[in-house]
């Protein structure tokens, strides 16, 4: 799919160089074609008596007039059909950002994140994995899932986009490669040791007693299952900051639209669902840097965000779900207008006070 994407790429840049190179001489030769009827003769000029007489002019009424059209109402050029800009009344879905679809963005998303960070990445983890003194297969088998799994998605994504069943796959995809990745949090060791050793399932319950100490001896296991904090490496380091940015400018654009977008509306939803998977991603990448227990609880926060704004935006056609996803955005748009409008009355008492203490202060002096 994506071979076919480059072939699509390479026949549009040649066919634009091509038709940017032969323009000039296209042009030559249409002029060329004109055939003028002869030279200019000196008794040919256009004498004194001859100007064109002031009916020869198009009159006014045979263009579109300016005042019935403040933006010419020419759509072609920007207008409204019906006068005004793009984005104003109406839906306001005409100004939304919709570059995060676009080819550019993804195969850039795919080439520095998913390609060339994710095997520099995997090769530092099979490193790790052979120099340790017991090869640990849990931890090969998920980070050659994770590396390969993400960047086949990434590039079966290429040309999906929407609501269709190929996204829908690609989320449930995605979902569960997110869920794979928590368990890079654990030390599958004492996971397993749960299971066989002394500190069993069964053995909780009993050594819980009250539910007070379920509790507390669910927390200490959970805590002893999780790998400690421990020094990233740079590519490591590197993956989290490129995560956290990319996931930083996938909320800002859907915070855009979401504010641009009509109040209620579907895309004014998908928005709003997009700012939670966005935040989602800053906290899935974010938990690299804390890890433990800590880090894998903001890990496992930012998975569940991550499936809500997928999954949510197959359902943003039912008016009452769209009301509830767009509730934040609403509320946010009311009070910022409310807070510009008190700081333009203020601004404006403020201005009228100054104005007439100046006008006293002349009156006193006799200006």
């Amino acid at each position: 799919m994506r071979a076919g994407w480059i072939r699509k790429s390479v026949f549009l840049v040649l066919a634009m160089f091509i038709v940017v190179n032969l323009l000039p001489f296209y042009s030559i030769a249409f002029a060329d074609s004109v055939i003028p009827e002869g030279p200019a003769q000196p008794g040919d000029s256009v004498q004194p008596g001859d100007p064109i007489q002031p009916e020869d002019p198009v009159t006014p009424d045979e263009h579109v007039n300016p005042e019935e059209s403040p933006q010419g109402g020419d759509a072609s050029k920007g207008g409204e059909p019906n006068g005004g800009t793009p984005g104003e009344g109406g839906k306001g879905s005409e100004s939304q950002i919709d570059w995060l679809n676009s080819d550019i963005y993804k195969v850039g998303k795919l080439t520095l994140k998913d390609l060339f960070h994710g095997l520099a990445d995997y090769t530092v983890t099979l490193k790790d994995l052979g120099s340790a003194d017991k090869m640990d297969w849990w931890g090969f088998g998920t980070s050659s899932y994770s590396f390969h799994s993400t960047f086949i998605r990434g590039a079966i994504g290429l040309n999906v986009s929407g609501k269709g069943g190929d996204q829908l796959a690609l989320d449930i995809w995605e979902s569960v490669d997110n869920v794979v990745g928590l368990t890079g949090y654990f030390d599958m060791q004492k996971v397993r040791g749960l299971f066989t050793g002394s500190r069993t399932i069964q053995g909780l319950f009993t050594r819980g007693g009250s539910a007070v100490g379920l509790g507390q001896e669910s927390g200490n296991i959970f805590t002893q299952l999780t790998k400690p904090a421990a020094p990233l490496s740079t590519f490591a380091k590197v993956g989290g900051i490129t995560g956290i940015g990319l996931s930083t400018i996938e909320t800002s654009v859907n915070t855009y639209n979401a504010f641009v977008a009509e109040d209620g509306s579907v895309e004014q939803a998908d928005a709003s669902l997009g700012i939670v998977k966005g935040l989602g991603g800053i906290a899935i990448a974010s938990a690299v840097f804390i890890g433990g227990p800590i880090g894998l609880a903001v890990a496992a926060g930012g998975v569940a965000a991550v499936a809500i704004g997928a999954f949510g935006k197959y359902f943003t056609d039912h008016p009452t779900v769209r009301k509830a996803v767009t509730a934040p955005v609403r509320y946010a748009k009311k009070g910022f207008h409310a807070v510009k409008n008190g700081v333009t009355h203020a601004a404006k008492k403020v201005g009228d006070g100054i104005k007439s203490a100046g006008n006293k202060v002349k009156d006193f002096l006799g200006f």
